[in-house]
């Protein structure tokens, strides 16, 4: 994160533990989405829904809800080679021991 006028650490200091607030968010790029956006998304082709997003140093996570079971899948294209929020899903690929079996 970055503020146009936050340029050095003594003025970083100044601000810290306070409420910043945006008027405005910035326009998202492709491939580009709010969480927000993405929870509620039914998860395509074995079912599911997205219920979160986690936060990650090395990527984000969709965390997704199956017949009451929840696991994490790596948001990368590899894996989630397609999202589509107007029509309301997610692609999510299959891949052994990534994903609960389809039995639970």
């Amino acid at each position: 994160m970055a503020f146009e006028e936050v340029t050095d650490r003594g003025t970083a200091e100044s601000i810290r533990n306070l409420f910043v607030f945006v008027e405005a968010r910035r326009e998202l790029g492709d491939e580009e989405f709010w969480p927000e956006d993405l929870i509620g998304l039914q998860v395509r082709p074995d079912g599911g829904t997205v219920v979160d997003v986690a936060f990650g140093t090395a990527q984000d996570r969709l965390v997704i809800e199956r017949e009451g079971v929840r696991f994490e899948v790596p948001f990368v294209e590899a894996l989630v080679p397609l999202v589509d929020v107007e029509a309301g899903y997610v692609e999510v690929a299959e891949i052994d021991g990534l994903n609960p079996p389809p039995d639970l």
